[in-house]
């Protein structure tokens, strides 16, 4: 087994198992052995209900596995990466055992909390321990490297910048987004805990009360690598508006629309994505202010501007979306290859367990109904609100009825049900649309409006000298006396 693990998994780094061989064999058997359980229907925080699981496409790994879900076939190189991490930062045999005993102290709640606890009979609490401890670990290992860099050594340096390691973080972490995945999430108190282990590893005891200065604390580093993930996996744009009115960077603006603990406040990565796209109103359900039933579809982006709509971008959030004075406001998003995946897993995860709260299926079926076709995309392109990295229109347009395909609409806010009702009875009001085709035919075409003007002008040019010519005719007749 030795010699086949050099073959699939040999990493540009420390060689782990020419320092403890029987540790790279305990933790390879345990992961081996990790797929026999079977999972319920019931749904936690953490648990994916089955056919989900099984479904493939958007909410399955490509390369990297986290968590208790989709842990099928785990001799891969990704999971040779993380055992080398774990050697690089030094824990090996027994300072491994201890690393998961602090991390994973609870096996028997981590598998409540995924609904694998029935299951425990087949599943050994070392395999618990194993695969959540060597998760967190990578995660902050990774996202510490680069930001705050506080658990940098020479092996890990050396690992990480291996090409074989980047590019494989590059294309299935960061590219392809695998730690948003619904079924790729772990407890943000594992990730809590392992940063805590390493400040002690790395700094002595002294790290764990974090009042040496150089020391830094558990919180100002999960808070560094939150928002240092937060920033590659943000899925609308590379700009947001502050309250403060100017725009800012993502991690500018991160930085200052979440003080430190606000992130680490959430329960897993994928929920810090939810809550910062929707923002703070648009994350919180509130009694009494979700519709069930009755709901409007608006029409497409070409019927809104012929209606006299016009559609205008804005650097913000979700909970920007406004209609005001004819003006339909909405954030600007940016569309790329590995956005229809992120955007399906945040609205089944909103639908799973944010329940009443719906502001990004809203969002995503506003944006459906307005997308009717190939001219309603390039409208939103050309208008700003879709920045387009696809390139092609139609490509677009295909993702984002894949990525909305089956949401439903069970739902709709209070402010969206106002907005759309609004949006609906300004397209109905002739008055409207009569004004809207009276600047388009006149205001928007300017020839029109010269011709308009040069033919009145020839018209009582004509009708003033007819009228001076009659009077003039009528002068000149002879006048005789009456006789």
């Amino acid at each position: 087994m030795v010699e086949h693990f050099h073959k699939m998994g040999a990493i540009d780094g420390p060689d782990v198992e020419a320092q403890s061989p029987d540790w790279v064999l305990k933790v390879q058997c345990a992961l081996r052995e990790s797929n026999k359980y079977q999972g319920e229907e019931s749904i936690s925080i953490f648990k994916i209900p089955k056919f989900l699981r099984f479904s493939g496409g958007d909410f399955t790994p490509r390369e990297w596995r986290f968590g208790l879900h989709n842990r099928e076939n785990l001799y891969t190189e990704s999971d040779n990466i993380k055992i080398s991490a774990a050697a690089a930062f030094g824990l090996l045999g027994a300072k491994w055992d201890d690393f998961c005993n602090c991390v994973v102290d609870d096996p028997v709640g981590l598998l409540k909390s995924y609904g694998l606890h029935d299951c425990f009979s087949s599943f050994d609490e070392n395999e618990v321990k194993y695969i959540l401890a060597l998760d967190a670990l990578l995660l902050v290992l990774v996202f510490d490297s680069i930001s705050s860099r506080a658990f940098t050594n020479d092996a890990l340096n050396s690992l990480f910048r291996s090409r074989r390691v980047r590019a494989t973080f590059n294309v299935t972490i960061i590219r392809q987004i695998d730690i948003a995945l619904l079924e790729n999430q772990i407890p943000m108190t594992l990730l809590r805990k392992a940063i805590q282990k390493c400040i002690t590893i790395s700094y002595g005891a002294s790290g764990s009360d974090g009042n040496a200065k150089q020391v830094p604390t558990a919180e100002q580093t999960l808070d560094n690598i939150l928002k240092a993930a937060m920033e590659r996996v943000y899925p609308l744009t590379d700009k947001l508006k502050h309250t403060d009115g100017r725009e800012y960077p993502i991690k500018e603006y991160l930085n200052l629309a979440y003080p430190i603990g606000r992130l680490g406040e959430r329960e897993h990565f994928l929920d810090c994505v939810y809550h910062i796209i929707c923002g703070s109103k648009g994350a919180t359900a509130v009694a009494g202010d979700y519709y069930s039933s009755d709901y409007i579809h608006v029409p497409s982006a070409i019927i809104l501007k012929a209606s006299g709509i016009k559609i205008r971008p804005v650097l913000g959030t979700l909970d920007n979306t406004a209609f005001r004075n004819g003006r339909l406001y909405l954030p600007v998003i940016m569309l790329g290859g590995t956005s229809g995946s992120i955007f399906r897993n945040l609205a089944l995860y909103e639908s799973l367990y944010k329940s009443p709260a719906c502001m990004f299926s809203d969002y995503m079926n506003l944006i459906k109904d307005l997308l009717g076709g190939v001219n309603d995309v390039e409208l939103l392109t050309k208008r700003g609100v879709i920045q387009n990295k696809l390139g092609n229109p139609k490509k677009l347009l295909k993702m984002w009825i894949g990525s909305s395909e089956g949401l439903g609409t069970r739902s709709s806010s209070k402010d969206f049900h106002e907005m759309k009702a609004n949006i609906v009875k300004h397209c109905k009001s002739k008055n409207n649309v009569m004004l809207a085709e009276f600047k388009l035919v006149f205001c928007s075409r300017p020839w029109y409006v010269i011709s308009a003007i040069t033919v009145t002008i020839v018209t009582l040019a004509t009708c003033i000298q007819t009228y001076v010519a009659i009077m003039s005719s009528n002068r000149m007749k002879p006048r005789f006396p009456h006789s």
